[in-house]
């Protein structure tokens, strides 16, 4: 079997891949695609999945393919997440299946998505999250229309459960068959994939994860007054953890650490950016370790530049990932991570140069990392420096549109004019 990250050469843009550029630039590609004036009308894509994971996770991916040409649509639940897909000017079709679906659930999600896709002429269907995808790809099939599906992390790590794993392994199995490629962020992730022959080889391909970088330069307010805001004072040590509340996000990990490094560093605080089921939890963790003062969960929010900017360190814990956006985010704004050593994460942090590496589900470890980039500015400085090098050389969300658009135009060529 290949080495999968020779897939992303095809484009031009492997991982380690050198170039001269200092600053963020869109490839020929996709300049070449936004500046075509010609007569054709590219198909319409639907993108079906969790209204969360598309109006933020994937978020960048959809307008860079708008941006490129493409008249992106969306499939997922009318909720609280997809007023921002709305503000975005994507057309939102109601598909009621929810993150986790009963089967009735599914069904209903289904029948929706078969109405859609029936009173609707889409070229592509364009699947995420792990249900979305195995139904989104049955049911396009099921009406001769082609797909693809985003992996973002791997289904068989939710549950440990060796009847389950099998279920789950089988149902991806029968969808990356159904579908025509299966996309994923890391090279782990592909190769498990690979080698269990949930995906074929010839549907797989490694397009990476990335975000538009120029967006976290930039912030609009000063962080003292951001800091205000978010209850944190003026002259404390900031550590930002950007993540959904979720078990495997590792954020109780993260209170214990920082549990062991406030008695040493009085004026730390930590802020926990995101919402998710198990945020009460998280919170009487805090509070039970008489740290409500200092823990702030400051939910969901818009403005990240900002609080990125306001902080001094980002720690993620997490048992695996894609390929974090939230380290992406915080390199583009210069602010020093440190992560678990788990997959998806490892493939943006190399430990020493770009970030700092720890064991998953080691608060002691945690502590002392944190405790290190506080402590050495030069540190700081060398990690910094390199991990938004390297973010600019490999990360940028155009590298990843890119890829997408390849694959779009290949799985397209009979359908290039829309009826």
């Amino acid at each position: 079997m290949d080495d999968p990250s020779c897939l992303l050469r095809e484009t031009g843009h492997s991982y380690g891949e050198s170039t001269s550029c200092s600053r963020p630039k869109l490839p020929k590609h996709i300049v070449t695609l936004m500046l075509e004036r010609d007569d054709r009308t590219l198909s319409p894509v639907l993108h079906v999945g969790y209204s969360h994971t598309l109006s933020y996770i994937a978020r960048e991916s959809l307008l860079g393919l708008r941006e490129a040409g493409w008249p992106i649509h969306v499939a997922c639940p009318e909720d609280d997440w997809t007023r921002r897909i709305h503000e975005d000017g994507f057309q939102v079709w109601n598909i009621r299946l929810p993150h986790r679906a009963s089967v009735a659930q599914a069904m209903v999600g289904a029948w929706d998505l078969l109405h859609t896709l029936r009173n609707r002429r889409f070229g592509l269907v364009h699947t995420h999250n792990a249900h979305h995808g195995v139904i989104g790809r049955h049911v396009a099939r099921a009406l001769g229309v082609p797909s693809v599906h985003t992996w973002r992390y791997n289904p068989v790590d939710a549950s440990n459960r060796r009847a389950i794993q099998a279920a789950y392994s089988l149902a991806e199995g029968s969808a990356a068959r159904a579908g025509n490629y299966v996309f994923f962020q890391n090279a782990d992730d592909m190769a498990f994939a690979l080698g269990r022959r949930i995906v074929p080889e010839k549907r797989a391909m490694l397009v990476g994860n990335g975000i538009r970088i120029e967006h976290y330069e930039r912030h609009t307010r000063d962080p003292a007054t951001t800091r205000a805001q978010l209850g944190v004072a003026r002259d404390a040590e900031l550590i930002l953890c950007i993540a959904r509340m979720a078990e495997r996000k590792g954020i109780p990990d993260l209170i214990d650490a920082f549990a062991l490094l406030a008695p040493e560093r009085p004026t730390s605080e930590l802020v926990c950016l995101g919402s998710g089921p198990h945020r009460p939890r998280f919170e009487a963790q805090a509070r039970s370790r008489g740290l409500a003062a200092r823990v702030h969960f400051a939910g969901q929010r818009d403005d990240v530049p900002d609080v990125l900017a306001a902080s001094d360190v980002l720690a993620l814990t997490s048992s695996r990932e894609g390929v974090p956006r939230a380290i992406m985010e915080a390199m583009a704004a210069r602010v020093p991570v440190v992560a678990t050593d788990v997959v998806g994460t490892r493939a943006i942090v190399q430990d020493g140069q770009t970030g700092l590496l720890v064991p998953f589900a080691s608060p002691r470890a945690i502590a002392r990392a944190i405790a290190r980039i506080m402590d050495d500015q030069e540190l700081r400085v060398r990690l910094t420096a390199e991990a938004y090098a390297r973010l600019v050389r490999d990360w940028h969300q155009s590298f990843v549109v890119e890829r997408m658009d390849m694959r779009y135009r290949e799985l397209l060529p009979s359908r290039a004019l829309a009826s």
